[in-house]
């Protein structure tokens, strides 16, 4: 499962109601960001607030790529750095 499956529902509303559009919009971005902070708290299994080395071991693919999301390189992978990188990555696949 893909970190930004949430997909909207398909109203019925003309496309011409751009208020409706909008808060459509910021609902989508609100439920992306819930979904990627219950991620993140799934990952933080001692709830610090951070994802460490600890609770990152075992799980190559987490290590591998746990040193893109650090992005201060302070060993630890903050909530902000965890989702700031996914929505990079999510961004940049959709504009190529």
């Amino acid at each position: 499962m893909s970190f930004f499956t949430i997909t909207p529902s398909q109203a019925s509303q003309p496309a011409n109601h751009d208020r409706s559009q909008h808060q459509k919009s910021l609902n989508i971005e609100e439920t992306k960001k819930a979904v990627l902070e219950h991620r993140f708290r799934a990952l933080d299994r001692d709830h610090d607030g951070f994802i460490d080395q600890r609770e990152m071991s075992g799980d190559r693919l987490l290590m591998r790529v746990a040193k893109h999301w650090d992005s201060n390189a302070d060993g630890l992978i903050s909530k902000s750095e965890f989702i700031d990188y996914l929505k990079k990555v999510y961004l940049n696949y959709h504009s190529s």
